[in-house]
């Protein structure tokens, strides 16, 4: 009866740190294409400034705050609350 239960107990173990890898295997390649797709759009920015000679400043500027804001929501996997039809 003993062995039993440290088998059940085992087989819980196991299936927790199953899961606990999969969560992290998943935080892991978000912020991995997190980083990537800042380190893009940085480039692009700075080509942006370089190649304008300085005049597309406000357009760089303006794009740039809202950027992460919306790649972080994009892949968010719950959805608000308020994006519900219902709630316009």
């Amino acid at each position: 009866n003993l062995l039993a239960a440290a088998n059940t107990a085992a087989t819980a173990a196991a299936s927790a740190i199953r899961m606990a890898g999969g969560i992290v295997a998943a935080v892991r390649e978000m912020v991995r294409d997190l980083v990537a797709q800042t380190v893009g759009r940085l480039a692009v920015w700075a080509a942006e400034l370089v190649f304008s000679v300085g005049l597309a400043t406000p357009l760089v500027a303006g794009s740039s705050p809202a950027r992460p804001t919306n790649s972080l929501v994009s892949r968010s996997p719950r959805k608000s609350r308020y994006n519900h039809p219902r709630c316009w």
